[in-house]
């Protein structure tokens, strides 16, 4: 009887994932481990349940038992048959941590949780229209994009407008000296680099100016003589100034990899691009444009960015990533529109003039999008990746 009562517990061991040692009895009614001297069948097993319970309860919480495919060979001894909680490993980044837990959100630059990349949810309505899921996100709410205000004459006080955009644009630059501090803060080896470029300069347009004339300068073109140019114009032009803080704005609320106004105007090739342009536009404008042309070539070598001195574009451009866009001379680019990689904005070849095309504000221009002629692109239109645009686009369409 004893071994039958042995034999029973091993077995509901077994059954529950856990192995307990297990005292054998002599023939003579020797002492199991843990028991008394003749402890009787039944008292031990009372005990044996007892110290089964405080094991379950202490290990209350753990995962339930894995099923033992062939009970008839047992577990291995000292081997608990446990399911492992599934759970991420220490070294593992947070963001790992957190996926391998459950599913969650993937977070861009910060600033919000952006969708997770499949398709949204269907519901009884089927309340995501076509609009929802083509048109970006910041698309949705047009009218709550506040315009630039660029009216101000040299003195910015003296209108109200004037004083509306200095505001902005004092906002804007304590936005990126801070951005610039707390960088050389956390990386020591860039403070050289941020102090040059930003925290030594007492306002937006130095830090700019210097900023593209480090990028733009060569042998025959020195830093210094880039850097005096750059900086009148945009201290005395207020197109080129606005539309440059306007453009940082846009970079940092459009671009879901940029993580402040401090990186994009350090960093990001597109928005220089665009500010180079500006300054040569307003070169080209007050009559120099042999400076403007070698201003272009030069932008051309740097950046992959071509765009032609006398084209015409408004405030809040987004260049995303700034390479392969070509942008002809009478071409037209409303406020707010956001432009991709690979993006010709050109001639059909068979006109002269007036030949390229007007965009209007609001607009979204994918990858290697092509639009040829002098035709229009509506307000709030998409021309989607890959496209070829040869007529005319109504507004708040997709092609």
């Amino acid at each position: 009887k004893p071994l039958q009562v042995e034999t029973q517990l091993t077995t509901l061991h077994d059954e529950l994932g856990t192995v307990l040692p297990v005292e054998r009895s002599s023939e003579g009614g020797g002492s199991g481990a843990g028991g008394s001297a003749g402890e009787p069948p039944q008292q031990r097993q009372r005990r044996r349940a007892r110290q089964r319970r405080q094991q379950q309860q202490a290990a209350r919480g753990m995962s339930r038992p894995q099923a033992r495919p062939n009970a008839a060979a047992g577990p291995a001894k000292g081997v608990a048959q446990r399911t492992p909680a599934v759970a991420p490993p220490r070294c593992a980044s947070a963001a790992v941590q957190r996926r391998a837990v459950g599913p969650c959100h993937v977070y861009g630059n910060g600033r919000g949780p952006m969708h997770s990349g499949g398709m949204p949810p269907a519901s009884a309505d089927d309340s995501y229209s076509w609009a929802q899921r083509g048109f970006p996100s910041y698309m949705h709410n047009l009218e709550q994009i506040k315009p630039f205000p660029c009216d101000d004459p040299t003195d910015v006080a003296s209108t109200p407008t004037g004083r509306v955009a200095w505001r902005r644009e004092l906002e804007i630059w304590d936005d990126v000296r801070s951005g610039a501090q707390a960088d050389a803060a956390s990386e020591p080896l860039l403070s050289s680099f941020l102090y040059a470029s930003i925290l030594g300069h007492e306002t937006f347009e130095q830090a700019l100016a210097f900023v593209l004339a480090n990028r733009l300068s060569n042998a025959t073109m020195l830093p210094t003589q880039l850097f005096e140019i750059f900086h009148t114009v945009l201290r005395d032009n207020a197109d080129a100034r606005c539309g440059a803080l306007a453009d940082l704005e846009a970079h940092s609320e459009r671009d879901p990899s940029c993580c402040s106004v401090c990186h994009a105007l350090l960093y990001f090739k597109g928005y220089h691009a665009i500010q180079s342009h500006r300054i040569a536009h307003a070169l080209w404008q007050r009559g120099q444009r042999v400076l403007a042309i070698a201003l272009q070539s030069r932008m051309s070598e740097v950046f992959a960015v071509d765009i032609h001195p006398a084209a015409r574009i408004g405030k809040g451009i987004l260049l995303d990533h700034g390479t392969g866009v070509v942008i002809g001379e009478t071409a037209v680019i409303g406020d707010n529109c956001s432009l991709l990689q690979n993006v010709t904005l050109g001639g059909t070849g068979k006109d002269m003039g007036d030949r390229h095309p007007k965009i209007a504000k609001n607009v979204l221009i994918g990858a290697n999008a092509t639009i040829l002629g002098n035709i229009v692109v509506g307000e709030g239109a998409q021309i989607a990746a890959g496209s070829l645009v040869l007529k005319p686009v109504e507004p708040y369409t997709i092609v």
